[in-house]
């Protein structure tokens, strides 16, 4: 029988766990667990997500909080465990089964995840502790604000996202409609049409309300206010569409 779809959300906030066969462990040494961290930082940069928790101390599970942030989990999953699998050459199976995903729905399920990710172990790269307590160089693998600030228990998942999705160094994010807004009329004048003009492109269209996800911290709301008015189905169904473009 063949597999049943996931129902996963182009936009959502994900618990993500890989648990290992029974050919060889996971991570048998330190080199392996740097070699996976390394893995999962190009794919990071490749796919877009937004990494804001890992743990690969355990010697065969590892664990990821990620937002993915327009891109497809599956993709991302696949092109990871295969990376990983192909460094490991291992002669059975690497990997029981599929990986898992539990998606977050509120700040008290996520502060709850993320407390239980970082009482392993506090001491080593191999928890993303460590970011949080400013002990490596932040040469950051994660992408996240301190940890006080996103795990506000004020704060609705969609506004998590929102406070995640900064980063220090992105000098350039808009956030909010009305820089979005003065954004659009200049590329729009750059291709010397009115915006108007612009969104009636639906292709054209489509293509910068990607852009204008990964480069801003509007909600999907917001996006559609930006684009015309489009509710927040049509502007996720947009983006989910944009990702199987983009890979």
């Amino acid at each position: 029988m063949a597999r049943k779809a996931r129902d996963v959300d182009v936009n959502g906030l994900y618990h993500v766990s890989q648990s290992g066969g029974d050919s060889r462990l996971l991570f048998e040494t330190g080199e392996d667990r740097i070699k996976f961290l390394e893995i999962l930082s190009q794919a990071r940069l490749k796919y877009g997500f937004k990494l804001y928790a890992y743990c690969v101390q355990q010697p065969n599970k590892y664990h990821l909080i990620l937002f993915t942030n327009g891109s497809d989990l599956s993709k991302v999953m696949k092109s990871l465990n295969i990376a990983y699998a192909m460094y490991a050459k291992c002669d059975g199976k690497l990997f029981k089964d599929r990986y898992k995903s539990e998606k977050i729905e509120d700040s008290e399920a996520l502060k709850a995840l993320i407390e239980k990710l970082h009482s392993v172990d506090k001491s080593d790269e191999f928890n993303s502790f460590c970011y949080y307590e400013n002990s490596v160089d932040a040469e950051m693998l994660i992408d996240i604000e301190p940890l006080s600030i996103l795990l506000n228990h004020n704060v609705s998942i969609e506004a998590v996202d929102s406070v995640c999705m900064r980063r220090e160094n992105c000098k350039n994010c808009m956030e909010t409609v009305e820089e979005a807004s003065e954004k659009l009329g200049e590329l729009a004048r750059e291709r010397k049409m009115t915006v108007q003009e612009l969104i009636k492109d639906k292709p054209l269209r489509n293509e910068m309300i990607y852009l204008f996800r990964k480069n801003s911290l509007l909600s999907l709301k917001e996006l559609g206010e930006v684009f015309g008015g489009l509710s927040e189905s049509s502007v996720c169904k947009i983006l989910s569409q944009a990702c199987e473009l983009h890979g």
